[in-house]
């Protein structure tokens, strides 16, 4: 039996966007109902995604992409 992934690297994919998934429903592709870790570092993301009802993610790194804060 295969279990359910905790971590998922997507790092350094020149991602743009990883909204899909955000889509964290019971038959959604992208339903991983015990990821811990999430890895984003060195994308081209400009907004934070993918985290929405990911109550089991503990950590979350989205270092080195086009974020920026506004003021």
């Amino acid at each position: 039996l295969i279990s359910a992934p905790q971590v998922a690297d997507l790092s350094f994919n020149l991602l743009r966007s990883v909204a899909p998934l955000d889509d964290a429903s019971p038959t959604s592709a992208y339903h991983y109902p015990h990821l811990t870790h999430l890895y984003l570092i060195q994308n081209k993301l400009t907004q934070i995604q993918g985290v929405r009802d990911r109550t089991s993610l503990t950590y979350l790194e989205y270092g080195g992409n086009r974020i920026r804060v506004s003021t």
